[in-house]
């Protein structure tokens, strides 16, 4: 009887060590996997933004200077995503892009809007000082969305585009941050 007693104290010490193992492994994997899903929505919605951003004027770059959360620029493209040229060869500017960051349940997320100018201009549009989330959120035009659990979106325009962008857990435990510097080539 002693020895089924000292069997048992021993196998429930080893599958109490299991589980302690099995858990430490679980919420490695968790934080792992978390990680990893922020840092790819930072890195898709900046690959996404620059690329867009590099097809601008930086002089037409306005961002949030107060909260961080969104960016307008001019863009050369007309809506079927064609770049096109005035009879003298210069490049059209056919509309503005707006990229803000705004609640999504219990989230955040990076939006993307494009509001089309009424007609193509051969310089590249003065973004108004109104453009702010709330402009982005009420035009009538469909957002996409870019991606989830950004919080933060800063984009400053000076000899080179600095492009500034945060992501966050609900839980506020992991946060990635991407920083990024490019030369506009219109």
């Amino acid at each position: 009887m002693a020895e089924v007693v000292v069997s048992l104290a021993l196998t429930s010490l080893l599958l109490v060590s299991l589980a302690q193992l099995m858990n430490s492994c679980y919420r490695y994997l968790n934080q792992t996997t978390l990680t990893t899903e922020l840092q790819q929505a930072c890195v898709i919605a900046t690959s996404r933004l620059v690329t867009e951003l590099l097809e601008g004027d930086g002089v037409s770059i306005r961002g949030d200077t107060t909260q961080h959360r969104y960016c307008a620029f001019g863009t050369a493209r007309d809506a079927r995503g064609q770049c096109t040229f005035t009879s003298v060869g210069d490049l059209e500017w056919h509309g503005i892009i707006g990229y803000y960051v705004m609640p999504d349940g219990e989230d955040f997320a990076l939006y993307r809007k494009e509001k089309p100018l009424d007609a193509p201009q051969d310089f590249p549009p003065t973004i108004p000082n109104n453009y702010d989330e709330v402009f982005w959120n009420s035009l009538g035009t469909a957002r996409s969305t870019i991606a989830k659990r950004v919080y933060f979106l800063d984009v400053v325009s000076s000899t080179t585009v600095d492009v500034i962008l945060g992501a966050k857990s609900r839980d506020n435990q992991f946060v990635v941050n991407i920083k990024t510097k490019l030369k506009a080539r219109n």
